[in-house]
């Protein structure tokens, strides 16, 4: 049976695997507080942010892990951002997807 979309990012949360809701709602937190003038949304199926009305950073979660999805070639984030916020990453060489395992801390 094919999923329906979700209708907001709350609802995307809420029908992911329940030991990764925590992470995505830091993840989704986290954003909110980098750049709190983007516009939150759904695309592609996934949450996506909006920055000046063009599509800007996108995530998902998958069983193992989630992933942040860049939209453009530059987000200007804080030094440290990422670092900061998420322990565990894997910056993909082949493109502009950033894959961040899950944690039990």
């Amino acid at each position: 049976m094919k999923q329906s979309v979700p209708k907001s990012v709350d609802e995307y949360i809420a029908s992911q695997p329940e030991a990764l809701r925590p992470k995505l709602e830091q993840v989704r937190a986290a954003i909110r507080k980098a750049v709190p003038e983007a516009v939150e949304g759904i695309g592609y199926r996934m949450p996506g942010y909006k920055l000046h009305g063009k599509p800007m950073l996108y995530f998902a979660g998958f069983k193992e892990h989630y992933s942040l999805l860049a939209a453009v070639s530059r987000i200007d984030i804080p030094t440290g951002f990422l670092r900061r916020t998420f322990i565990h990453s894997l910056i993909r060489p082949d493109g502009g997807v950033i894959e961040l395992l899950r944690s039990s801390s």
